[in-house]
């Protein structure tokens, strides 16, 4: 098996949301911010930068349209993903919770047969954009009603 390192700043990445860049990289400050890009191969792995203090961020990854969730503590974990076809495949990263931090995408690497980056297709359709605060960012939803007190498991700003 066969892989190819990619950079976070590719052009064939697609960022969405509100985001900054650090040291050249995508930066995703805020809920609903992300990124995806579309590639050949078996599995994935994404990296990130170190976050300046530890802070537990939670991310959706859709690969092919199939999401799952994920825990960032200190931006040095990896988010492996395997047991694909090894065919062409779209990856997706969803910042769903609030947080002081940012998560800064450094790269991927791609395993696989010929592992490669493809040109991601745009996505098409109505862009709305929401404007408030914690709530409308879904801070706590995820809680009881009668909670008082919210922590970012608690959190989903796609639900």
């Amino acid at each position: 098996m066969a892989s190819k390192m990619i950079q976070g700043n590719e052009k064939e990445i697609v960022t969405f949301g509100r985001h900054t860049y650090s040291n050249g990289f995508p930066a995703f400050d805020w809920p609903n911010s992300g990124f995806y890009f579309t590639f050949r191969g078996n599995a994935v792995i994404l990296s990130f930068s170190e976050f300046k203090k530890p802070y537990t961020f939670y991310v959706l990854v859709k690969v092919d349209n199939i999401c799952q969730r994920f825990a960032l503590s200190t931006g040095n974990e990896k988010i492996i993903i395997e047991g694909l076809q090894n065919k062409r495949h779209t990856i997706e990263l969803i910042k769903i919770t609030e947080g002081e931090e940012r998560i800064v995408f450094t790269g991927a690497e791609i395993f696989g047969t010929t592992p490669a980056l493809l040109p991601s297709v745009p996505k098409e359709g109505l862009k709305i954009e929401f404007l408030g605060d914690s709530i409308t960012a879904g801070y706590g939803n995820l809680a009881p009603a009668t909670e008082k007190l919210f922590y970012t498991f608690q959190q989903d700003s796609t639900r």
